[in-house]
């Protein structure tokens, strides 16, 4: 969700046009979920202007429609609206918002989901949270519950995000099926990112059909030596064979699924990262990126000597994210948070999935204490600051096709 401020004037348009440059760059990267279709706004002293909006839009490029909002209440009313002073004077009914207009619930729909289905691993990597022994209880989630998730929330989503911190999602044997049903019910474009070694003949075929939008291939090496020395587990001619008939099939059935080869500098895989694009490409790839991970930068063993693949952090003064904004995080067990660096943290969890309706957990008072935080840049919950104040804006860097060919 765009961010908002309460400016006026010409320092207003300024604010918005940064925003909104800051989402259509992080777009192009691949490193922040696409932006909506309507971009509601709030101007001077929290008004909402709804006009002002596409102007700005159509002026940088962005898509909009000047004449829809996420919210009815935000279209602009033929004759002033049906509220007192118009749409554009508009007061939050929510209890959670009072004095805060800024924080309207029209203007914060659950917009991205990122589900976790199964938190194990048939890899060891060793910065990988699934090591970790912190009582999570590992489970994964079936399909009528991933339903009963999706269900009352399927016609606001645009992407669902079917990976976290933790497992791989091949490991979930009703992968296919879920994909399939989300698909069918939200319309929402699904992605799935995989360590790559379970993806055979049989799993590709299943997920291409399945209507999959995107799936990440994690290869953090283009030798065996390199690539093992992380992906401890792994074998990389499994991997690349596995992508290669991905690409295979996809090519042969005319899919328009996003085969993405995801490359995280590291120490031993550095000195690689000059022959990564052909490498990728040749293998077939749509896509060939490096991804600037803080936890290997914090890691004397793994990080880069080269600074130029470390996660550079934003350095405008302004504290941006898209989790709790737009963007609710859950795991395997249902718990719910703003983000997948926040679960196992109980304190932080802001309901459960499985036993309460997503949208009421969307909206209750905990989410609107992040939200508020955000909109105000004041009050960030500690967790957030200490995770993720320096983290790159932008961790992810498409590299171009060798020769430069399309």
């Amino acid at each position: 969700m765009v961010g908002a401020l309460a400016v006026s004037g010409k320092a207003a348009i300024r604010v918005l046009a940064a925003e909104l440059r800051f989402y259509v760059r992080g777009v192009q990267e691949n490193s922040v979920s696409t932006m909506p279709e309507r971009h509601p706004y709030i101007l001077a002293n929290g008004r909402i202007e709804p006009g002002t909006a596409a102007a700005i839009a159509q002026k940088l490029g962005a898509q909009t429609d000047p004449g829809e909002s996420f919210c009815p209440s935000l279209a602009a009313p033929a004759s002033g609206g049906d509220r007192p002073g118009g749409a554009a004077s508009y007061q939050s009914e929510n209890p959670a918002a009072n004095g805060h207009e800024i924080l309207d619930p029209c203007l914060w729909p659950l917009a991205a989901l990122q589900l976790e289905l199964v938190n194990i691993c048939n890899y060891r990597c060793p910065l990988c949270r699934t090591l970790r022994r912190d009582g999570v209880p590992r489970r994964q989630m079936a399909a009528d519950e991933v339903r009963r998730i999706i269900d009352p929330i399927g016609g606001q989503l645009r992407d669902v995000i079917l990976y976290g911190t933790r497992g791989e999602p091949l490991l979930h044997p009703g992968l296919e099926e879920i994909i399939a049903d989300i698909k069918s019910a939200t319309g929402a474009r699904v992605s799935v990112s995989t360590n790559g070694s379970l993806v055979d003949a049989r799993r590709a075929a299943a997920l291409l059909a399945s209507g999959l939008d995107q799936i990440v291939f994690a290869v953090d090496g283009i030798t065996q030596e390199t690539y093992g020395q992380y992906r401890v587990g792994g074998n990389l001619a499994r991997v690349t064979s596995n992508l290669t008939g991905f690409c295979d099939l996809k090519m042969r059935g005319g899919y328009a699924t996003r085969v993405v080869l995801q490359f995280i500098p590291m120490a031993a895989n550095e000195h690689e990262i000059g022959d990564l694009a052909a490498f990728g490409y040749g293998l077939g790839a749509d896509v060939v990126r490096l991804k600037f991970s803080n936890s290997v930068a914090k890691s004397a063993r793994f990080r880069t000597g080269d600074r130029r693949y470390r996660p550079a952090p934003h350095r405008t003064g302004r504290f941006r994210c898209p989790s709790g904004l737009e963007k609710l995080y859950v795991d395997p067990n249902g718990e719910c948070y703003p983000c997948c660096y926040a679960e196992g943290h109980r304190h932080l969890s802001a309901g459960n999935a499985l036993r309460e309706d997503v949208a009421a957990i969307w909206h209750s008072e905990r989410m609107w204490e992040l939200r508020r935080s955000f909109a105000e840049q004041k009050g960030f919950n500690r967790f957030c600051l200490d995770t993720c104040r320096g983290r790159a804006v932008y961790p992810k860097k498409i590299l171009p096709r060798p020769g430069g060919a399309p």
